[in-house]
């Protein structure tokens, strides 16, 4: 970051004392400028946000694969949680207080024909037919927010919200 100083300033011509010279007032509008800004960003707190971590069941089965999305009484929402094969998920920045959950769980995509994993060969391959084995179909009826039916009501800081899907 550059910094100009009353040397910079001689060197094109103009020094800072002529400057505040020819411009009256200037210098007590650079000072309560300084000050309002030190001020109004002193003051200015940003608001509580929470974090939701747990796991996502279906009939009580883990469910290892899939996106719980959490969207706030003001419609805002943040980037959703990517369930883990353990069947867990954690959303950071959340808005605190009620909250509409879904669940967006689309079927892994199909294995390509006539491939077949080597041992030690093609690792997307080895990785696309774990993630078919580990899948657990779930109800559509879960993929919208508004209308899942899963709700919670968050509190500044870390958040417990296991999601029982039926």
């Amino acid at each position: 970051m550059d910094h100009v100083t009353h040397n910079d300033c001689a060197m094109r011509g103009v020094s800072l004392r002529d400057f505040t010279a020819r411009v009256p007032g200037t210098d007590c509008f650079i000072c309560f400028f300084g000050l309002l800004l030190v001020v109004s960003g002193g003051c200015r707190r940003s608001p509580p946000v929470a974090q939701a971590v747990g796991s996502v069941t279906l009939n009580g089965k883990v469910v290892t694969s899939g996106d719980v999305v959490m969207v706030g009484s003001d419609g805002r929402s943040v980037p959703p949680g990517r369930v883990r094969a353990d069947g867990t998920y954690v959303i950071e920045r959340l808005p605190v207080g009620l909250v509409k959950v879904g669940f967006f769980n689309p079927p892994p995509p199909p294995l390509p024909a006539g491939r077949a994993a080597s041992a030690g060969g093609d690792e997307e391959l080895v990785q696309m037919r774990e993630a078919a084995k580990r899948y657990v179909p779930t109800p559509a009826k879960y993929a919208d927010p508004s209308q899942s039916g899963i709700e919670f009501v968050l509190e500044p800081g870390r958040n417990e919200c296991n999601i029982e899907l039926r």
